[in-house]
């Protein structure tokens, strides 16, 4: 009997495609310039998909096919074709958004073996390297480039928004930057003659125009004049919201705390800092509760080391003092959930910070 002969396309195929897993947004960020594209979603044919994929290109143009949010046929379907077939297109994108593809299917498995699964997550408030990973990989698709000063600016200053983020069986609060706000101003330098962003020009823009920007607010809180506290309470509460510019604030003064601590105890040596922030010295070192090894290669922690110098010579509060700032900070968030007027919570937390005071909780469940 004849042996069937085995097909020497699969692996140069998948080598075109690209299957996206994660937020819409990001997702359909990356694309491929000068391309004729052919759009499909559920409602398109199995022929129509397979005629796309390998069909002949009549045009001059390099082929991308999209397809949105494939059905369970259909992707059946183009694991088959990649499977068995000579793809025509030049790039394929798959959007499987939100998690959405099914981990079961045949399409899944092989695109996981063959490493074509893209999952570009909502990025956290304070992933300092994927904000500044995104913000490169838009502006080379234009020919920009930004300052070191206006991408370290943009790390503090950028838009916010708290979404639900699944943890195990619950979802929690997440604090994330606003990328289509962010990026919707942003796309006013595409057309600029000047193609370097210097930090002015970023200050210009209307989503960071503001009387006072949350960096500057972040350093009044540390001081001791509760009037500026106050005004820039007032200020950021409008532009941002309380929950977005609380959220920010503990977010550096966990940090701080880590900072304040290295300095109460004498230890300045910025390289043994960054090891132990990181969690160099313990990731990847210990066994799990089987006593096994942990086969996940679990990333360290993005330090970046300029903050974490200017922390350094900046900070004048010892850890102690950080800490009633952020007891001050949780307790004013339960009292503002809790419906109290911010009328009454701004000066309250105001005073509180400014003095190094706790402030207590006045509202109950």
């Amino acid at each position: 009997m004849k042996k069937k002969q085995q097909n020497n396309y699969s692996e140069e195929n998948w080598k075109k495609v690209y299957i996206y897993t994660g937020d819409e947004f990001l997702s359909r960020m990356y694309t491929f310039p000068d391309c004729y594209i052919e759009a499909l979603d559920s409602n398109a044919s199995i022929n129509k998909i397979v005629s796309s994929l390998k069909g002949i290109n009549l045009f001059d143009q390099p082929k991308l096919v999209r397809i949105y949010s494939p059905n369970a046929e259909q992707c059946k379907s183009i694991a088959e074709v990649i499977a068995n077939f000579k793809l025509t297109a030049n790039y394929v994108q798959i959007y499987c958004l939100n998690d959405t593809l099914d981990g079961r299917s045949s399409l899944a498995s092989k695109a996981k073996a063959a490493n074509r699964i893209f999952n570009y997550s909502a990025i956290e408030y304070g992933n300092t390297y994927g904000l500044s990973k995104c913000i490169e990989n838009w502006s080379s698709s234009y020919n920009l480039s930004f300052e070191i000063e206006a991408l370290k600016w943009l790390e503090i200053n950028s838009p916010t928004i708290t979404i639900k983020v699944k943890s195990g069986s619950v979802k929690k609060d997440s604090l994330v930057y606003d990328l289509p706000l962010l990026f919707n101003e942003l796309n006013k330098f595409v057309f600029l003659e000047n193609k370097k962003i210097e930090l002015a020009d970023i200050k210009k823009l209307e989503a960071f125009n503001q009387d006072i920007n949350i960096f500057d607010f972040i350093k009044n809180c540390l001081g001791n004049n509760p009037s500026l506290i106050l005004s820039g309470l007032i200020s950021l509460n409008q532009s941002h919201g309380h929950q977005s510019v609380l959220m920010i604030f503990l977010y550096q003064l966990f940090f701080l705390l880590n900072v304040a601590e290295f300095k109460d105890r004498g230890i300045y040596q910025e390289s043994l800092i960054l090891d132990e922030l990181s969690l160099k010295n313990y990731l990847n070192k210990y066994l799990n509760e089987d006593y096994q090894e942990i086969a996940k290669d679990i990333p360290l922690k993005n330090i970046n080391p300029i903050r974490l110098r200017i922390s350094m010579n900046e900070l004048n509060c010892n850890a102690h003092i950080i800490s009633l700032k952020i007891e001050s900070i949780l307790n004013a968030v339960i009292d503002l959930r809790n419906n109290l007027s911010e009328s009454v919570v701004f000066p309250y937390l105001s005073l509180c910070l400014a003095n190094n005071k706790k402030y207590k909780v006045m509202t109950y469940n």
